[in-house]
This record gives structure tokens, C-alpha cells and sequence, in this order.
């Protein structure tokens, strides 16, 4: 029997000390000294009060600085959110489908990930929903390569011998 976790609550003190290692390590900051470093703190802010896991948030961490990355690299004029257009998130899209070598359900989940980040944004007041560069999903979608494979079955005497 495996022995179940058993999650405590903690402490207001202890979830600012964590807050704070956690954007210590992350050094968001350094990385994005304008209103998009901000922002992203904000965001990986309430990620910890929701009480997401440390991997969750490592996860999301890990999405929003490839795009950042992405902005900062190839427009790097773009500080603030409401300069982010559904053009450079498109743009975005494409990089990691071409460049980074992304599949369709890496696609899907960056997506996915966008749209919550600038939902949550959104319902926080940060933004307004006129300013939501995300594109529908049917803008997405791609025509998916065909399978070429054909079932593969066995023979009723196939399956006698094989269980001989």
C-alpha cells in the first residue's frame, strides 16, 4: 500500500518566504526590466497564491519566458502588453512550429497556455479584452498528416499459437 501525502496548510509568513525564493530564483526582472517583467511577476504571483505546485509553476515559468524570449528577440520595441498584436502572436506560433521543431499538441498547449495567461490577465483588470492578441483555434488548426498505417490484426490461428 503506498503511503498517501498529506497536504498541511501553511502559514501567510510561509508563502511570503516562498514567494519571495521563487522570484529570487526566477530573477524575472533582470530578464524583462519593463511592464512585461512586471506583468509576468504578477502573473507567476498569483500562480503561487492559488496554491499551484512548484512544477506547475516551473511549467507556466517555463512557456511565458520562450515568449517573452520570442518578443524580446524579434520585437524587441515591444515593452508592454498592449503592444502584442494577434500578428506576433501568430508569428509566435509559427517560430515554435518551424524553428523550435514543436508538434501539434506542443502547438496546442502553448495556445492554451497563452489564451489562460491573457484570460487571467484580463479578469484581474490588467488588461481589457479588446487587448487579447490570442487568435481564435480555428485559426490554428492544421490539416493533420495522414495515417498512412492500416490496422494491424491477427488471425484467429495466429492467436491460438500465440497463446500455446
Amino acid at each position: 500500500m503506498k503511503a498517501r501525502r498529506v497536504k498541511r496548510k501553511i502559514t501567510i509568513e510561509e508563502l511570503r518566504e516562498d514567494i519571495t525564493l521563487r522570484k529570487e530564483h526566477y530573477k524575472i526582472m533582470e530578464k524583462y526590466p519593463n511592464e512585461l517583467g512586471e506583468t509576468f511577476e504578477y502573473f507567476i504571483d498569483m500562480l503561487i497564491l492559488a496554491g499551484k505546485s512548484y512544477n506547475t509553476v516551473r511549467a507556466y515559468y517555463n512557456d511565458l519566458c520562450t515568449f517573452f524570449d520570442f518578443l524580446k528577440e524579434v520585437y524587441p520595441t515591444i515593452t508592454s502588453l498592449n503592444q502584442i498584436e494577434k500578428i506576433h502572436v501568430n508569428r509566435y506560433y509559427r517560430y515554435c512550429q518551424s524553428t523550435r521543431k514543436n508538434g501539434n499538441a506542443a502547438l496546442n498547449r502553448k495556445h492554451k497556455f497563452l489564451d489562460m495567461f491573457f484570460r487571467v490577465l484580463e479578469e484581474q483588470g490588467v488588461i481589457t479584452a479588446d487587448e487579447i492578441p490570442i487568435p481564435k483555434k480555428d485559426s490554428l488548426k492544421q490539416k493533420s498528416k495522414p495515417n498512412n498505417k492500416l490496422p494491424v490484426y491477427a488471425e484467429e490461428c495466429e492467436l491460438d499459437e500465440l497463446f500455446e
